[in-house]
């Protein structure tokens, strides 16, 4: 397909009025942000993973390190997602006990002082 007629209908299906600009992240192959995006969250890992799954990064190479902050934010992202859902919340007692530390500096729940 012509450049050109990519750019128009490129336009025409992002000019409605609910539809959010997608930003371009690839020039060369006019690969979106999105696009790229949903690559990294189907399991690309690599450029090259995202060049086999969207084809972006295999033109000109100028958007590589665009490619390199997506994947590193996906990452943040994961690890933080990770981490919170790892995190011990001490939970509150019920029926009088109280929260207490205990000798490793953990919180733990007891009915009398120790």
């Amino acid at each position: 397909m012509d450049v050109a007629v990519q750019i128009g209908l490129c336009r025409l299906c992002m000019s409605g009025p609910r539809r959010r600009r997608d930003a371009l992240v690839c020039k060369c192959l006019l690969v979106g942000q999105r696009q790229i995006e949903a690559a990294i969250r189907g399991g690309a890992r690599t450029r090259a993973q995202i060049g086999e799954r969207c084809e972006a990064g295999t033109g000109c190479t100028g958007c590589h390190d665009a490619l390199d902050i997506l994947l590193d934010e996906h990452d943040t992202r994961r690890a933080r997602a990770a981490a919170r859902k790892n995190e011990r919340v001490p939970q509150l007692p019920l029926f009088g006990g109280r929260i207490l530390p205990s000798r490793d500096g953990e919180v733990g729940v007891g009915d009398e002082d120790t």
